[in-house]
């Protein structure tokens, strides 16, 4: 029963009509094999008492009449199952979609990529048997039944009390079953996961494999994946087979229990031959539903195993709340310069850690400020950045914008406000011109190459082949590093956005290019706010401000040159890169 109302909640607001268009249907083909029986009693009764051919007609032409009527019905039965299914399936993926966009990378930075998509695509996709067959199925099956048993009764009650009995126990039986079920399919889909994401995992870090020899140590692991998966399903599949069999052995045993009970009655004077052959031809046709509907258990064992999955993944909330409206863009010279940022007492604990990122953090960020934020490895730097463009939320303390928590601004107006260049950049499959102008897609071709030229990036584009048009592979993959970093650049001066956040800006560019990147951030002084991380210091002398980051901490802050007169945290660190070089 949880199972069932795990998936009934996945599917809340989507069921009633496509459901219900099926399991109509279902019940009008359920309706032409009683009509059938009926119409088979009513002849052989006629024919024993010696009808004669022409009042045979009327019968037959109407028992071919039903079954040819059955046959549209079966064929549009399934046509709107079909349809039923690609709906509910079309608006669950776009609801988790929906959902992976809301939670953003904080989310996908703590499961494997292959596991998130064996949800979205294959779990999803094992649902269709569950809403477009089993569910309607059920509402035939208890309707059906439940009608014909009330016939029955008017024929004789002692056999339809006889069948009730059976008719409840089919459905009910198979549950002793469905705890050890559940059980198994949540093996089955975590197995399932795990092979999914080997695979992307492979697919993704194939020259990694290829450069260290390991793609035997991966296709082993394969292999005992692969191994495990396959012990899962046939587990499963015993299982339900178990509860699929009982409901067989059921459906016998009541036919051939209300059969005995009927000849019994008849024996006893208490039903005539029509009223008899009626029972013998509708006690079979009363399991009818339940038969059919074991088989659809079957059909639905994929959707049964990710159906917590699925669930877990839409019942996650995300990790920021909208507020009150902000201007998207500013609307003037003045407005970009007046993005004040403050983090006051800030503390942030990654799940699973046991140390915060961040803790008791406190940094005043003035408009048009170029502030670097340095420090080792795991100080702190990167929540910052995360913390900022709303991908985790503080535990305590407040970040602040223009003096307004950033909790009061929604997240899509706060974004417009901010403009990142990560450290990996990601560039999608399309063209270079379409990447650059990926966050505002109404930049014109000036604004585009203006950006790109101060990005430093555009010799390198107007020498392939097809210049701005030229289509990238997956990620970018066919560009150096230093190349996609620019392009990242270049995305985030298109965006013209107030803020612009950069880690590690020329870390993966060679001397020339990053001296042009230093160039124009430099020309962007004063007219943007600008949050700078790196390890490089040589990069950032330049800056307004140095802040020193350690075990979550500000240590330090000033110029370059204030610092290294400190010989504290960023004169060492100095220090130990230039004996380093």
């Amino acid at each position: 029963m949880r199972l069932h109302s795990t998936l009934l909640q996945l599917a809340a607001g989507r069921l009633k009509g496509p459901i219900g268009v099926v399991a109509g249907l279902g019940l009008g083909v359920f309706g032409c094999w009683v009509a059938q029986s009926l119409l088979v009693a009513h002849l052989i009764v006629a024919a024993l008492r010696g009808a004669s051919w022409t009042d045979l007609g009327w019968p037959v032409l109407a028992l071919v009449s039903v079954v040819l009527l059955r046959s549209g019905l079966l064929w549009t039965r399934e046509a709107a199952a079909q349809w039923a299914g690609v709906a509910i399936k079309s608006r669950l993926r776009e609801q988790l979609f929906r959902t992976l966009l809301e939670l953003g990378p904080a989310r996908l930075t703590q499961h494997r990529t292959g596991a998130v998509k064996s949800i979205l695509v294959d779990g999803v996709e094992g649902l269709q048997g569950y809403f477009a067959h089993y569910l309607p199925q059920a509402v035939t099956a208890t309707l059906g039944s439940l009608g014909l048993l009330a016939y029955l009764a008017t024929v004789d009650p002692v056999v339809a009390a006889v069948l009730a009995i059976f008719v409840v126990l089919v459905p009910v039986a198979p549950l002793w079953w469905r705890r050890a079920f559940d059980r198994r399919g949540q093996q089955h889909w975590s197995t399932y996961e795990e092979v999914e994401a080997d695979y992307v995992d492979a697919m993704q870090g194939m020259t990694t494999l290829k450069l260290l020899s390991a793609t035997g140590q991966l296709r082993q692991q394969f292999r005992r994946r692969t191994h495990r998966l396959y012990v899962m399903t046939m587990r499963q599949l015993a299982t339900s087979l178990i509860g699929s069999n009982l409901t067989t052995l059921l459906v016998g045993v009541g036919s051939a229990t209300a059969v005995a009970v009927g000849v019994l009655r008849a024996g006893g004077g208490h039903l005539g031959v029509a009223e008899l052959l009626i029972v013998l031809l509708l006690a079979a046709e009363c399991f009818r539903p339940f038969t059919e509907l074991a088989g659809y258990w079957h059909m639905s064992y994929v959707g049964f195993s990710a159906a917590d999955s699925i669930k877990q993944l839409l019942g996650t909330s995300p990790p920021a709340r909208t507020g009150n409206r902000v201007p998207t863009h500013p609307s003037s010279a003045a407005e970009v310069t007046s993005h004040e940022i403050t983090f006051s007492g800030v503390r942030f604990t990654y799940p699973e850690r046991d140390r915060p990122a961040l803790n008791n953090f406190d940094l005043q960020v003035r408009p048009g400020e170029m502030i670097a934020l340095v420090g080792p490895s795991g100080a702190g730097k990167t929540t910052v950045f995360n913390l900022l463009l709303r991908f985790v939320e503080p535990q305590d303390g407040t970040v602040t914008l223009r003096g307004r928590n950033l909790t009061d601004i929604p997240v899509e107006q706060l974004r417009n406000l901010v403009a990142l260049v990560p450290q990996d950049p990601y560039l999608f499959h399309g063209t270079i011109e379409d990447n650059v102008a990926l966050g505002r897609a109404d930049a014109d071709p000036e604004v585009i190459h203006r950006a790109v030229a101060l990005a430093g990036a555009d010799r390198f584009i107007r020498a392939l082949p097809d210049g701005y048009r030229t289509h990238l592979a997956e990620r970018g993959l066919t560009l150096s590093g230093g190349q996609r970093q620019r392009l990242a650049i270049a995305r985030a001066l298109v965006r013209d956005s107030p803020i612009l956040l950069l880690d590690e800006p020329t870390s993966n560019v060679e001397g020339q290019a990053d001296a042009v990147i230093q160039a124009a951030l430099a020309s962007l002084k004063g007219r943007k706010t600008i949050l700078v991380i790196a390890h490089r210091l040589s990069t950032v002398q330049t800056a307004d401000r140095i802040v020193v980051v350690h075990h979550g901490r500000v240590t330090e802050s000033g110029h370059h040159d204030d610092l290294v007169q400190r010989r504290g945290d960023y004169y060492r660190m100095l220090r130990l890169q230039e004996g380093a070089a």
